[in-house]
C-alpha cells in the first residue's frame, strides 16, 4: 500500500504517484494540498482487489453488486465500515 496523501498529481521519474503500490491512499484533510476538511480516496491499482475494496466501502456488504444487478439481494460478506464523505465536504472538494 502506497501512502500518497500529499502526492495528488505528483510524479516520480515519470510515473504518477499513487500508482506504485497495489493500493494507494489520498487524503483530503485540511493539512493536505487538496482539501475539504475530511476524507480521502483509495486508489486500487490491481483488478483483483477491486471487489474487496468495494465491499469495505459498502460497509462490508456486496451492495454494489446488487446495484449492478449481479445478485438478487445484498448481504454481509466481509469487513467494512462507513467510509463515505459527507455531501457538504464532497461539494467543497469538487469546487
Amino acid at each position: 500500500m502506497e501512502d500518497a496523501a500529499h502526492a495528488l498529481a505528483g510524479t516520480y521519474r515519470g510515473p504518477s504517484l499513487g500508482g506504485f503500490g497495489d493500493l494507494a491512499t489520498l487524503s483530503f484533510h485540511e493539512t493536505k494540498h487538496l482539501q475539504c476538511g475530511e476524507g480521502g480516496a483509495l486508489l486500487v491499482n490491481r483488478p483483483d482487489l477491486v471487489e474487496r475494496a468495494e465491499i469495505a466501502w459498502a460497509k462490508g456488504t456486496d451492495r454494489l453488486r446488487f446495484d449492478r444487478g449481479e445478485v438478487d439481494r445484498y448481504q454481509w460478506v466481509g469487513p467494512g465500515g462507513n467510509h463515505q464523505m459527507s455531501d457538504l465536504s464532497a461539494a467543497f472538494l469538487l469546487g
